[in-house]
């Protein structure tokens, strides 16, 4: 209820009151206050837009104008979606009021077709469609012309179907009934053997695509290469999650192997039986000088090339064979008369390289020349190539006796001092005479004793009269000094007074020893040296092996110590020598 020209307006809020309106003159009109209430009608499919809300206006002052929240302007909203909507209502008298509505939908139409029995194994089995949402009823019209929820007595193909609801709804699915999924496995074997390089190809039959491959090895591509022998499985699933299971196998050709005979392979004049097996038959031969026979006759010596090839041409074989016009062995021993080992070279002048050279004692070498050998009698065999041999027998002769030699050393006396010195002793003796040569740093003395050696180390060679050499090292060692000494002082007694004492005495050291002070101590000799000044003086000790040792000592001075006092009286007169002087030690 509306009051216009009123001061006072007075709303009442119970029906059961009364209302009492005491107007004053004048013109007043009383309203009652607009209401608003909705009709919806919800879009026919879900997600559509041909829902529909009307709105009616109760109280107010006809007519009415409306404006709707997607700006329609009349009492009904046509042609909406699902949501909420608004309105705003305005009367004649400019009164405005506002409400909201929502709309709501049918849930989504939703068909799904369902086999039933075993899809997988092709038309047993029915489909059914599952439908929920929308409004029902539900009309179904399947591609094959059925009405019912069910199809029976299927066919391989397609099935398409169409569901509408009692709103016009529709929705579709489809599902395909195809042969029974199936899966061989096309293999490739490989080339050779060792290659690798066979294949495998699951060729799928049936089912629905796409397909999903899963092989034992990991792989999930249809085709896998290149792959080494053995055997492969593949499991494949169609759209339907329907599975099957494929086996193949790679096989290899076996390795190419040769086995060959040769007669007589040591007088160049040799044949050769070859025997191959493996690979891919018929195999076929290449020998690098021409021949396509396994066999050959009449070979000199030298090396023989086979190729042996599989019948696709592309597995090969190589080897060769060597043959030889036999080894000739010619040793040349040697002896030399200085040394307690001799050696020989093995000469061959024919046999076909690489040889190897074999000592009676089982050593084996690959050069002719063989060192290191004690006196005595030896045979030596060469194996060539071709595995010929030859062998012959040589000596080594005793040489002539060796002298040896050896060094002794006396150690210089002190430190810094070259006074040591290195004899050379012949132990086993030689052919006379014998030559000395000590080294640059023993000054190239020639004699069998080297003298005046710093400590050090010295070579020395020494030749017999067959020229033949010694050679020996030694070693001179240096005696350290070890003098120790304890010194002493008295100092001065007054100052500038010379008569202070300087003592060293020797701790440890070889005895006897001798005393020789500096200058500044006159040169003493003794031990003691007295008559000394305050000051620092240097007294160097030599012992029995003549090692010196410098030490030094300080004299003091005792410090003056008398204090006086003095005191006096004057004489009495003038002239009179009455007066007194008088000094005391304090």
């Amino acid at each position: 209820m509306n009051f216009y020209n009123s001061i006072s307006p007075f709303y009442p809020r119970e029906a059961s009151r009364l209302l009492l309106v005491i107007l004053c003159f004048g013109a007043w009109s009383v309203q009652a206050q607009m209401n608003l209430s909705f009709e919806t009608e919800m879009p026919s499919c879900h997600g559509g837009a041909d829902g529909k809300i009307t709105v009616e206006v109760s109280g107010g002052m006809a007519p009415y104008t409306y404006l709707w929240s997607n700006n329609q302007s009349g009492p009904t909203n046509y042609g909406v979606p699902a949501g909420t909507w608004s309105v705003t209502v305005t009367d004649a008298n400019g009164n405005t009021t506002s409400g909201s509505v929502t709309l709501g939908e049918p849930p989504l139409l939703v068909a799904h077709i369902e086999p039933t029995g075993d899809v997988c194994l092709g038309t047993d089995g029915d489909l059914v469609a599952n439908v929920s949402g929308g409004t029902p009823p539900y009309h179904y019209l399947w591609s094959t012309g059925d009405t019912t929820p069910v199809v029976t007595n299927l066919v391989i193909g397609f099935y398409g179907l169409t569901v509408t609801d009692a709103n016009d709804c529709k929705v579709t699915d489809g599902i395909g009934v195809n042969i029974p999924l199936s899966v061989t496995v096309k293999t490739i074997d490989g080339a050779c053997y060792g290659w690798c390089d066979g294949s495998a190809e699951a060729i799928v039959v049936g089912g629905t695509p796409p397909y999903t491959y899963a092989w034992n090895t990991g792989a999930t591509d249809p085709l896998l290469n290149p792959l080494p022998p053995g055997t492969y499985i593949v499991t494949v699933t169609d759209a339907n999650g329907c599975t099957a299971t494929g086996t193949g196998i790679i096989n290899e050709p076996p390795d190419i192997e040769i086995s060959i005979d040769i007669d007589d392979p040591c007088n160049g004049n040799a044949s050769v039986d070859v025997t191959a097996t493996g690979g891919v038959p018929p195999l076929s031969y290449q020998w690098a000088h021409g021949p396509t026979t396994p066999n050959l006759t009449g070979l000199s010596e030298g090396y023989y090339y086979l190729t042996v090839t599989s019948a696709n041409g592309i597995c090969k074989k190589d080897t060769f064979i060597v043959i030889s016009d036999g080894v000739e062995v010619n040793p040349i021993p040697t002896s030399p008369p200085c040394a307690t080992t001799g050696s020989v070279v093995v000469e061959v002048p024919n046999g076909i390289g690489p040889l190897t050279w074999i000592l009676s004692n089982g050593t084996t070498y690959d050069d002719k020349f063989i060192s290191g050998l004690s006196p005595g009698n030896y045979s030596v065999t060469v194996v060539d190539a071709a595995g010929c041999t030859g062998s012959a027998d040589f000596e080594i002769l005793p040489t002539i006796d060796i002298f040896t030699i050896d060094v002794n050393a006396t150690p210089a006396a002190c430190d810094g001092t070259c006074d040591g010195t290195a004899t050379v002793f012949i132990v086993t003796p030689g052919a006379l005479p014998y030559t000395y040569q000590w080294d640059s740093n023993a000054g190239n003395q020639t004699t069998a004793t080297a003298a005046g050696l710093c400590a050090g180390t010295y070579t020395v060679t020494v030749n017999d009269g067959n020229g033949c050499p010694q050679v020996d090292t030694v070693i001179v060692e240096q005696i350290p000094s070890q003098i120790e000494l304890e010194v002493s002082s008295t100092p001065a007694s007054c100052d500038g007074t010379c008569d202070g004492t300087a003592t060293v005495t020797v701790i440890s050291g070889v005895a006897p020893y001798t005393y020789q002070w500096d200058s500044n101590a006159g040169n003493q000799t003794t031990a003691t040296a007295t008559g000394l000044c305050a000051g620092t003086y240097t007294v160097t000790v030599n012992d029995a092996n003549g090692c010196p040792q410098p030490v030094s000592v300080t004299v003091g001075q005792v410090p003056s110590q008398i204090a006086l006092e003095t005191s006096s009286t004057p004489a009495s007169c003038d002239g009179t020598c009455d007066g007194t002087a008088t000094v005391t030690v304090i």
